[in-house]
């Protein structure tokens, strides 16, 4: 049990439970995600259209227990989606967690004896004057009733409910019979009285539902929707299948739809200026789809789109138009033996068959081992030779370990290899080469890993396999003021997660073995019944607000239940409440924040979470926020902050200083995250002028704060963008790529360039499945994910994947193999690189913000990556299935001025056919008119060059 037991505060404050709405409030301000899934599948209009949130409302437990009594078999409310409940006598519900359109959530629905159910949702928001398009994605056997209840206003302004035909919006059914998702839409007419509305689908039979939504429709999308409802049902559509192959049919479809674009390009001058341009919109969107040369496959929504697109550009124009003929379509399926790590056996030959590390990330000059396994493919015993070669940097190496083996037909041997790693940090590579007797090279291959006491310089984390470092996220009884505890269970304070600390801890020590560094989560908050058990001994400590209450963050902040802190922490079997009433749930989002004005409780906090650190076997701690002060009052009921800004930012910066004095202290290199970025300051003073004061962002007095926080090694801010891919109403920044480009290089030029300190993006949730076994026709996301690394890559930023995707491993390879080239805080970038670099290229690549400086002993390197733009650039698409055809003809021009060009080297990210490692290659230099150029080697998604110039 904790050490304590909790009493009553000096002064009473007010108590009540506080919901944490403000916090998707302060997420659509950053244009960014919040740490949860919460957001992953946020509507535009619809609540929870995704379904992803649970809670009970408007479901409680009464209601449930009601359903229960009509004959329903449900779950129970806390696992309903919020928002939604049912009408109706009898059936079947539930709501699986995964196999959703985000593979995450979604809506399982069978009517009983009674017939036809109806399933309820809120939408809430008054009708402009237009049209609105009623969407869900639909699958199973049965019918789907796209029905509303609709709402006018009375003369008095009272909600009154329509029924009336010419009122009401009229609803549509249609039939469904797919195991596969499929979009039905139906156009909502805006009759004159009709107000609001709120989604009333009626199911009969077997149906999943997902991603249900009611948006404003446009002039085109009017005439789209209404044309795609006529043809449901009639064979000229496919509503059996997801994707399809892009054949001779389809092929057909496609030039008919580009007669009609033809036709519609002459008649647009005479059609009206809204209608043209909303079809203007649906055209350039459904392009890349349905246009791009080279499609193998095709997505339904898309092939159907352009066949109601062709319907009704051709009646706008007047042409011809009869019914489509009935689609013929086949099922694109893809089988798959791929496995990350894995090399595919080959035969009649002696080959590598793993590399294995004894850790992931060492530190300068110490030991390692690395256990080789060498297998005989042929039919005849063979001696062969084995070197192992250490690279570091482009290609400078040594050799580590040489040894003879013979080994039988068909068998396999193990060869141990020991030696330093040596006194260079970041990635390096071990390379092992077989040669027979004759001295022939029958194979090289090679493994990967990093170097570096300063870890956050070569921070990986994801589930892949160079992932070398792990966070625990809302683990810990309190966001501050962490104590000694002996629980064998307990509720994470933040994210109700049941939690084995002893557990965790074990798997800190377990990885930290194989070099994989462990953090904790920490806030700037007293939470949860530990943390207001320190509020009670420290009430110091403790921000306020004017009426001498506990002062409330708007994105953290919350009150508890008392009843709550008078409850054990243990959440396990060993529970124990003194009083039956006191056997209390534990309620999460109970946050206070702490006075930081006050620097005994910042050195108060940067003590237990040391203390913490030393007890568990944690090597860092991420913060999630900053050490700044917030604005409020004192336990004396005092202002806790000067009035002078310039004042604020020298707090600011002496508080960080404190704050590392105690944690890093004897331990330089102890890991300090935070979840910050450019972003942060200049919208978080749109709330309290106040905040983040010496961010150095535009608009603040100074940079005393920032300067602070990268003043000590082992430093890294997170700018947290969660969910790129995910579709619904979300539209962060980092959904459109060429707006993420600027996103990344701002934060880049802030973080990297200016303080010299570590960017990382994340976490990134996969909304497809990372199943081995089921890798999808887009190969686990291929190229999407491969275009988004590319950026990520380019614009000197870590990621924080929240799996472990197939498709993001060739970056991950590279990264941890050439991240010298990457995060080394001397690598400067080159401003005006177009002075100094010129592209040649077939097509238009991203390059310019991705040029590189770094000095060296003979002159510098330039270090230039070349990024392909994906089709796709108003939002990343994970399901993108046709990766590019490898891009040619690309040359770079180097003006070196006084230096020379003594070697070219390029190297990318393996490509899904190739073998499992970087491609480097050494490029041959030509001068033409002053410019040294050099032929980039094909590649489909990124390229980095590394132009070694010699000073004269």
């Amino acid at each position: 049990m904790y050490k304590g037991s909790f009493k009553l505060f000096p002064v009473e404050p007010r108590w009540w439970r506080f919901g944490i709405l403000v916090i998707g409030v302060w997420s659509a301000l950053l244009g960014m995600s919040g740490a949860g899934g919460s957001q992953a599948q946020a509507q535009v209009h619809v609540r929870n259209g995704g379904f992803v949130e649970r809670g009970a409302n408007p479901v409680t437990a009464e209601v449930v227990e009601s359903y229960r009594q009509q004959g329903w078999q449900c779950p129970d409310a806390g696992k309903w989606p919020l928002w939604w409940s049912l009408f109706s006598n009898d059936g079947t519900v539930d709501f699986p967690y995964a196999g959703g359109m985000g593979n995450d959530s979604y809506a399982q629905i069978s009517s009983g004896k009674s017939g036809e159910v109806y399933f309820c949702g809120y939408h809430g928001f008054p009708l402009e004057e237009r049209n609105y398009v009623y969407t869900a994605w639909v699958r199973g056997a049965g019918r789907l009733n796209f029905h509303v209840i609709s709402y006018g206003k009375a003369e008095d302004g009272r909600a009154i409910q329509l029924t009336a035909p010419g009122e009401a919006a009229a609803d549509r059914t249609v039939k469904v019979e797919s195991q596969q998702w499929v979009r039905y839409r139906h156009l909502l007419v805006k009759t004159p009285p009709l107000w609001n509305v709120h989604p009333w689908m009626g199911i009969t039979g077997k149906l999943d539902i997902d991603d249900v939504d009611i948006v404003p429709s446009t002039p085109a999308l009017d005439l789209i929707v209404q044309a795609e409802e006529e043809l449901y049902g009639t064979g000229a559509l496919i509503e059996q299948l997801d994707v399809v192959k892009a054949d001779a049919d389809f092929q057909e479809r496609v030039r008919l739809y580009r007669d009609a674009l033809t036709a519609y390009g002459q008649a647009k001058p005479a059609l009206d200026d809204a209608l043209a341009a909303s079809l203007d919109t649906e055209i350039q969107r459904l392009a890349p789809y349905v246009l791009t040369e080279g499609l193998s496959v095709v997505r339904v929504p898309y092939y159907n789109e352009m066949i109601v697109l062709t319907q009704v550009l051709n009646t706008l124009t007047k042409k011809p138009v009869s019914p489509p003929a009935p689609v013929k379509a086949t099922q694109a399926t893809t089988t798959l033996e791929y496995r990350p790590g894995v090399r595919t056996l080959q035969p009649h030959t002696v080959m590598i068959t793993s590399i294995t590390p004894n850790k992931i990330l060492y530190e300068e000059e110490e030991e390692a081992t690395a256990r080789v396994v060498i297998r005989n493919t042929t039919d005849a015993e063979q001696t062969v030779s084995v070197t192992a070669m250490q690279l570091v940097d482009v290609d400078q190496g040594r050799e580590v370990a040489q040894q003879r083996l013979t080994i039988a037909a068909g068998a396999e041997s193990a060869w141990t290899v020991r030696y330093t790693v040596g006194p260079e940090m970041y990635g390096q590579a071990l390379e092992v080469r077989v040669t027979d007797e004759a001295g022939t090279m029958l194979d090289r291959w090679q493994e990967y890993y990093q170097v570096g006491k300063e870890w956050f310089r070569v921070q990986m984390h994801s589930g892949g396999r160079y992932n070398n470092m792990q966070h625990w996220f809302s683990a810990e009884p309190t966001s501050w003021g962490i104590q000694p505890y002996e629980a064998d269970r307990i509720v994470g304070e933040q994210g109700g997660m049941p939690i084995s600390p002893r557990g965790l801890q074990e798997y800190a020590r377990h990885w930290k073995v194989a070099g994989k560094h462990t953090t904790f989560y920490q806030n700037v908050h007293f939470s949860g019944i530990m943390g207001y058990e320190e509020m009670r001994k420290h009430p110091e400590y403790v921000l306020y607000d004017p009426n001498g209450q506990f002062a409330v963050d708007p994105v953290y902040g919350g009150y508890p239940d008392p009843m709550v802190l008078g409850s054990p922490l243990e959440a396990g079997e060993k529970r124990v409440a003194k009083k039956s009433y006191l056997d209390r749930p534990y309620t999460v989002w109970m946050h206070a924040p702490a006075n930081f004005a006050m620097e005994k409780a910042v050195e108060y906090g940067a003590r237990c979470i040391k203390a913490h650190a030393q007890r568990t076997g944690y090597a860092g701690v991420f913060i999630d926020g900053t050490v700044t002060a917030m604005l409020g009052y004192d336990y004396q009921g005092q202002r806790n902050l000067p009035e002078d800004r310039e004042a604020i930012a020298r707090l600011n910066a002496r508080i960080q200083e404190r704050y590392y004095s105690v944690l890093k202290g004897d331990d330089p290199y102890f890991g300090t995250w935070y979840n910050h970025s450019y972003r942060w300051p200049p919208i978080a003073r749109l709330t309290d002028s106040t905040l983040l004061l010496g961010s150095g962002t535009e608009g603040d007095v100074s940079d005393a704060w920032i300067r602070a926080v990268f003043s000590r090694k082992n430093v890294s801010c997170l700018m947290e963008m969660s969910i790129p891919f995910h579709t619904g109403g979300y539209e962060g920044l980092d959904r459109k790529p060429s707006e993420f480009l600027n996103v990344l290089c701002n934060n880049r030029d802030y973080i990297v360039q200016r303080y010299d300190g570590n960017a990382i993006i994340g976490y990134v949730y996969p909304p497809i499945s990372t199943d081995l076994e089921k890798p999808g026709v887009s190969k686990w996301g291929w190229p999407t994910v491969n275009y988004y690394m590319a950026l990520v890559t380019a614009s000197q930023h870590h990621i924080v994947i929240a799996d472990n995707w197939p498709s993001a491993d060739p970056a991950l390879q590279f990264q941890t193999r050439y991240s010298r080239f990457l995060w080394s805080p001397d690598i400067a970038v080159v401003d005006d690189a177009e002075q100094v670099i010129s592209v040649t290229t077939p097509e238009e690549v991203w390059w310019k913000r991705f040029v590189y400086r770094r000095e060296t002993d003979q002159g510098y390197d330039l270090i230039v990556h070349l990024v392909r733009i994906p089709p796709t650039t108003e939002r990343w698409d994970i399901n993108w299935v046709d990766e590019p055809v490898p891009l040619s003809g690309v040359t770079v021009g180097v003006q070196a001025g006084a230096g020379v060009v003594q070697e070219a080297h390029a190297m990318r990210p393996y490509h899904f056919e190739e073998a499992q490692q970087p491609v480097q290659a050494q490029l041959d230099a030509r001068v033409k008119d002053g410019a040294v150029l050099v032929d980039v080697p094909p590649f489909r998604y990124h390229t980095m060059l590394v132009l070694r110039v010699k000073a004269r």
